[in-house]
């Protein structure tokens, strides 16, 4: 099993045991991307994607997708020292495409959001990041709607 599924399922376990808040699907944004997310395949930088600024993980992999329409934006957590949320993108055979660090994650486990719902979503928001969304109290953990997914086969 992965490193990062392995902490996933800690966070979750330690997390059930205060229990959900009332009305939630899902009980912390790590057990959302552990039922909605899969595993990545890591990949170098392609040389025709610039590096772009660190610690902005979220607008960087945003724009990168709204930018190439072969890219999807994908959020969850991802392993270099130590497992991280984090986003990124994935071109069509599911390799990562990685603006923001310097050298490619060990591992990389994630929900790939469909780029309609993508750009809805950051026009109301004004920030960047969906699953840890605290300022409009979380709503992807509060409810059971799939339409946020992307239909990415690889």
């Amino acid at each position: 099993m992965s490193d990062v599924v392995e902490y996933l399922k800690a966070v979750c376990l330690m997390r059930e045991r205060m229990g959900k808040p009332d009305g939630w699907v899902y009980g912390c944004p790590e057990e959302f991307v552990l039922k909605n997310g899969r595993q990545w395949t890591p990949a170098p930088l392609p040389p025709d994607i610039p590096r772009m600024t660190v610690k902005e993980c979220f607008r960087n992999a945003a724009m990168l997708a709204l930018e190439h329409p072969e890219l999807t934006y994908v959020e969850g957590y991802a392993l270099s020292i130590i497992s991280t949320h984090h986003a990124w993108c994935v071109d069509k055979e599911g390799r990562v495409v990685d603006p923001t660090w310097p050298e490619v994650g060990t591992e990389y486990y994630g929900v790939p959001f469909d780029k309609a719902w993508l750009f809805r979503e950051l026009h109301k928001m004004e920030y960047y990041g969906l699953i840890d969304d605290y300022r409009r109290n979380f709503p992807l953990l509060r409810k059971n709607n799939k339409g946020f997914l992307s239909k990415v086969k690889a």
